[in-house]
């Protein structure tokens, strides 16, 4: 990725990117690229346990722990429980 993913803050601080689209990869299914909704965000490779084991969707956020971890939440839980960490960042960068 070329920017670092926006940082939230519920009961731990996390990075998290708002998933727009999920493509399989056709010769190679062992991995997927997700597009964020936010094109300012390149899409990145994830690889097919993280497939298998969350089941992201489009409109869910696409998540890493500060432990390096990745997860998936989908959209009403993350948005009602988490709030974007914005020091020293634009506000309107987010939005």
């Amino acid at each position: 990725m070329q920017k670092e993913l926006p940082k939230y803050n519920c009961k731990k601080q996390v990075w998290a990117l708002k998933i727009g689209s999920i493509n399989y990869q056709v010769d190679n299914q062992h991995s997927a690229m997700i597009t964020p909704e936010k094109t300012r965000y390149s899409p990145f490779m994830v690889s097919f346990d993280y497939i298998s084991t969350h089941m992201p969707e489009p409109g869910g956020y696409y998540i890493v722990h500060v432990d390096g971890r990745e997860s998936f939440s989908p959209s009403q839980y993350f948005e009602t429980e988490h709030s974007i960490i914005t020091t020293g960042v634009n506000k309107n960068e987010h939005q």
